[in-house]
């Protein structure tokens, strides 16, 4: 695996990028908004919410050029949650998502 300054490793399971960028999410049953995206990895991301949402609660995420993904907010503190994707991407999804993105 290729490492580039914006990738970090930690103790999750994957790679994850920091990014400065946004993506459209809705709650199942809500509506699209546009949120800023703080870092993304295979199989989730940290977001800055726009409305009260809780963890638990099924949210739709829209990538550029990407099917929705279908996933959880695992943790909400104050504005910010991680989102958790009911499947993560595959690793050459989430690396052409990343260039789309940057």
């Amino acid at each position: 695996m290729h490492m580039t300054d914006e990738l970090l490793l930690d103790r999750r399971e994957r790679t994850r990028a920091i990014l400065a960028s946004t993506i459209s999410l809705r709650p199942i049953g809500g509506v699209n908004h546009e949120v800023a995206l703080h870092d993304l990895s295979a199989s989730g991301c940290c977001i800055e919410v726009v409305e009260s949402i809780e963890p638990g609660e099924p949210v739709i995420a829209r990538f550029p050029q990407l099917e929705p993904i279908a996933g959880e907010l695992r943790w909400v503190q104050g504005p910010v949650a991680g989102l958790e994707f009911n499947r993560p991407m595959h690793e050459a999804v989430f690396y052409d998502v990343l260039s789309r993105l940057s």
